[in-house]
């Protein structure tokens, strides 16, 4: 009879070079990497080159790339006029800690891009932008509490992290009278944290109603990203923007992770604009880089010639020029027939996932929009990051197992099952997927039949 260590047994086969990478690397860093969420067990694979929508690793092997380090890349690997751009300023230098002609240009073109912005700042990732767009919410209303989602995650700052992780025993969340804080994650900051549930407008109205006095902002995904790859419902954002408007709280949209989703972003394709937006990630083209802004009132408290009065932003490699070029790059050649191409294979890729589900008799569903996506192992409703965790720790090991059964055919996604479509995706990248899918379910059937009945339909 086939158990969970014979199949992973047979899935690790191919891997045995990664195998001894992790044992060193184990020496020299915990667990053997540096980027937490990539982390599973029982090693990770050590890649060595990428090309388009291809990766390969230390054994020689070749996948299919959904991951795009870390959703960073949007064209996929080694894109080449990204690629050209930076070969030729890298001749002149990466950067000056001045200005450069690359920084107005990229800073022209997000303002036409991203409804919101009328002035923005570059930083040098994802979290130091809604670090910036907290700080700037505070500063403009003197006002010190922060409302976000119960399962957001927006950077690696202690306001960022909080409650990333949601409980779905914790029961419901107006009934939870204190967050216990992410490990390390403590201090004065906490108390200044109010929680609300994705997608539950009554309970955000509630929630709201009764801290909107001393709120300075409200920070939010639109749309989920990692965590479950989730779409607002109708009327969810559009209160939370009405509401905040009357109250004068900030509303911050983190579109780190989803911005490349649409041409104008998701508060484009929501149609739903904040006072302030954080980006990172895909618009760098895979370099490092944050870019936050909006209101031109609340921006221009960093303007430096308001001299003592100006609040101050220092990032080192904020706006560096190997960044911009690489930015421009490659928010120049996602244009909306592109995105428009890029969306279709993202629909042929979900209903082709879904349907290996229905074939398999295994529970099974596929979220997102535009171009992210994510598995969960549940044919209940999923709304928000609660039921995300609540699918994933329901079959844990047989989420372990479908990871390694869709690397082991070829599919580099991340651990939890979600990843995205890059621009280099064909057809026959997006069906290879669906077949890897396929051939892991009938592989993993038997075990799931044994351990969790409950998924078999």
């Amino acid at each position: 009879m086939m158990t969970s260590e014979k199949l992973q047994t047979k899935y690790l086969s191919r891997t045995g070079e990664s195998a001894k990478l992790a044992k060193r690397a184990r020496r020299y860093m915990p667990g053997g990497d540096t980027h937490g969420p990539s982390y599973h067990l029982p090693y990770h694979v050590t890649f060595t080159k990428g090309k388009g929508c291809y990766v390969y690793d230390v054994d020689g092997n070749k996948y299919v790339d959904f991951c795009n380090q870390w959703l960073t890349m949007p064209h996929g690997h080694a894109f080449p006029p990204m690629v050209e751009a930076v070969q030729k300023r890298i001749k002149q230098s990466v950067g000056f800690g001045y200005p450069n002609e690359e920084q107005v240009e990229f800073a022209q073109l997000l303002c036409r891009r991203v409804p919101c912005f009328e002035h923005v700042r570059f930083v040098a990732s994802g979290s130091e932008a809604t670090l910036m767009c907290i700080r700037a919410a505070r500063a403009f209303t003197g006002k010190c509490k922060i409302m976000k989602l119960e399962g957001g995650y927006h950077g690696t700052h202690d306001l960022g992290e909080f409650n990333w992780f949601p409980s779905p025993e914790a029961g419901p969340i107006e009934k939870i009278k204190t967050m216990p804080p992410d490990a390390g994650v403590r201090g004065s900051d906490i108390k200044d944290v109010v929680i609300f549930p994705y997608n539950e407008t009554d309970i955000f109205k509630r929630t709201f109603n009764r801290h909107a006095k001393d709120v300075a902002a409200i920070i939010m995904e639109p749309m989920i990203g990692p965590l479950g790859m989730i779409t607002p419902e109708p009327g969810f954002l559009e209160t939370i923007r009405n509401m905040t408007k009357k109250h004068g709280v900030i509303l911050i949209f983190d579109e780190v992770v989803q911005f490349p989703s649409a041409y104008y972003g998701a508060q484009g394709l929501f149609k739903v604009s904040p006072d302030l937006t954080a980006l990172g990630k895909g618009i760098g083209g895979g370099l490092p880089i944050g870019v936050w802004g909006g209101r031109r009132d609340i921006m221009d408290l960093w303007n430096p010639e308001k001299g003592h009065d100006a609040i101050i932003q220092v990032s080192t490699h904020a706006g560096n020029a190997l960044s911009m070029v690489a930015g421009l790059a490659t928010l120049k050649h996602l244009t909306a027939n592109v995105i428009k191409q890029r969306n279709k294979r993202f629909r042929r890729l979900k209903s082709g996932l879904e349907n290996v589900f229905k074939d398999s008799g295994i529970r099974g569903q596929v979220t997102g929009i535009g171009y992210g996506f994510a598995i969960h192992l549940t044919d209940k409703p999923v709304r928000s990051p609660r039921d995300t965790f609540g699918a994933a720790m329901a079959a844990e090991t047989i989420v372990g197992l479908i990871f390694m059964g869709l690397r082991y055919y070829g599919v580099s996604i991340y651990p939890p099952l979600f990843g995205i479509i890059s621009t280099a995706m064909q057809d026959k990248d997006v069906d290879h997927a669906v077949h890897a899918l396929a051939k892991t379910l009938k592989e993993v059937r038997p075990i799931v039949e044994n351990e969790c009945p409950h998924l078999i339909v």
